[in-house]
């Protein structure tokens, strides 16, 4: 029995580095691309639960790359919903390229009412039409910034046009570029994102300014915060690197 939906995409020159190497942000592309056109294909489609007044939020996600990707080369994407509950809905992606897996990603959605901003439940949406496979998690516990760590103000980014996605504030996928900016060995090409935990707590919508807040383990770990003019925090986020 069939329990995912594969495609095959492409990371392109944009979603590339100066050495080719695919972007974090890339990664999130191409992975959440597959799991729009597994809604488009197997209903209900993204713009059907627009169009009831219904939208997926991202709350949270991990992400490891286990190999490095390139741009301008193709990779097999698969996506597939899990079983989920309460309100909570997992889905996990996976690149793979000649047999390897590349990189897996867990995530864990909301479904919201947009009129209401009310948090719908797993049994709210149908989901019988859709490929359903296990979940793979790769964390168990909620990622949280330790409490001792020391944050240092690094820089501020206000949200123009070409950040908004269809709900009107930042796409998920474009923090990490925004986050990968303040992490030095990644422009010097000597390193790249090996791993990933980001926790998306307020959206930021268009005109919006967030604060950018950086720390750094003993191990080499870059660990962010970005918190909204109103003082809420907006995302929390763990970057590994490693050596290319």
């Amino acid at each position: 029995m069939k329990t995912r939906y594969e495609h095959e995409d492409y990371i392109d020159y944009y979603g590339g580095d100066p050495g080719k190497i695919a972007k974090a942000s890339a990664i999130l592309q191409i992975t959440q691309q597959a799991g729009n056109a597994q809604m488009s294909a197997e209903k209900p489609t993204y713009d059907d639960l627009m169009a009831e007044g219904k939208a997926f939020m991202l709350s949270r996600l991990d992400l490891e790359v286990y190999e490095t990707l390139y741009s301008d080369e193709n990779y097999i994407v698969s996506s597939w919903p899990c079983e989920s509950q309460r309100a909570t809905f997992f889905r996990n992606y996976s690149v793979e390229k000649d047999g390897k897996r590349m990189a897996l990603i867990s995530s864990y959605w909301v479904l919201v009412e947009l009129e209401t901003r009310r948090l719908l439940k797993v049994d709210d949406l149908d989901m019988s039409n859709y490929y359903i496979g296990p979940f793979e998690e790769l964390h168990k516990d909620k990622f949280k910034i330790p409490r001792d760590m020391e944050l240092q103000e690094v820089g501020k980014k206000e949200i123009c046009y070409c950040d908004l996605d269809g709900n009107g504030h930042m796409n998920n996928t474009y923090y990490l570029d925004v986050l990968s900016n303040y992490i030095p060995e990644l422009p010097e090409g000597t390193h790249r994102i090996k791993s990933v935990r980001l926790h998306y707590s307020k959206e930021a919508p268009f005109g919006d300014v967030i604060t950018i807040f950086r720390g750094q383990d003993e191990e080499g770990a870059y660990y962010f915060k970005t918190v909204k003019e109103s003082g809420e925090m907006n995302i929390a986020c763990k970057i590994e690197i490693t050596e290319l």
